[in-house]
């Protein structure tokens, strides 16, 4: 059985340092549910799996 992987996509705004996006993805990483998470800093967006 094969399990369906949902994208979801969100703006970023006001985020100027890269430490900030790599503490959002580590954070996010971690919840149960997420396969992979990856912000792009300079794009402000940030895409969830």
């Amino acid at each position: 059985m094969a399990i369906e992987l949902k994208e979801e996509k969100f703006q970023i705004t006001t985020m100027t340092r890269l430490t900030c996006a790599k503490r959002i993805e580590k954070g996010i990483n971690k919840m149960a549910s997420v396969v992979q998470e990856d912000v792009n800093l300079a794009f402000e967006k940030s895409s969830t799996q």
